[in-house]
This record gives C-alpha cells, sequence and structure tokens, in this order.
C-alpha cells in the first residue's frame, strides 16, 4: 500500500507545483518594490525601463539576465524567483517601472 501511495504524492505534488506557477498571478505592489530595491538600485529606472520594453526578451533570456545580475546583486535565489515571476508573468512588466 506504501508503494503505490508514494508515487502517487508524487505525481499530486508535481501536478500542484506546475498549476501553481502556470496560474499564480503577481502583486504589481510587490514587483514595483522589489525591481525598485534590485534593477533600479544600480542601474536606474530609465535604463532598466528600456529593457523591460524589449520584447524579445522571453523567460529564459530574462532567467539567464537575472541569474548573471543577481550574482553581483548578491540577491538570494528567492529574490532572484520574484523578480523572474514580475517580469514573465506580468502582462505589461514595463509599466512597473515606467511612468
Amino acid at each position: 500500500m506504501k508503494t503505490l501511495m508514494i508515487p502517487a504524492l508524487l505525481i499530486t505534488l508535481t501536478i500542484g507545483v506546475v498549476s501553481l506557477a502556470a496560474g499564480a498571478a503577481v502583486n504589481e505592489e510587490d514587483c514595483r518594490s522589489t525591481i525598485a530595491t534590485t534593477c533600479t538600485r544600480c542601474h536606474g529606472a530609465s535604463r532598466t525601463c528600456n529593457k523591460l520594453k524589449d520584447t524579445g526578451t522571453d523567460a529564459q533570456k530574462w532567467r539567464e539576465i537575472i541569474t548573471r545580475m543577481g550574482k553581483k546583486a548578491n540577491l538570494d535565489q528567492a529574490d532572484q524567483d520574484t523578480v523572474h515571476a514580475c517580469l514573465t508573468m506580468s502582462a505589461d512588466p514595463s509599466r512597473l517601472v515606467c511612468d
């Protein structure tokens, strides 16, 4: 009985995590705050705004940028994940910084 429960539990957890990741909404105020204390701290709002308007940056490219910048800015993984979610799950990430 236990041997059947473990795979079922793993499948349930996997589905739950994938569903959360796919359907999670981002809180724009939290995103603005996080980006202001991470990205714009070094790059300024203007430079960050210009990059956010670059429609050629997809989720994978953002992950690469955030990982690289996160090392330089000493961002822990949780902050990197928050910034990534903000930039990839927002309908218009430039609204988070640009006026």
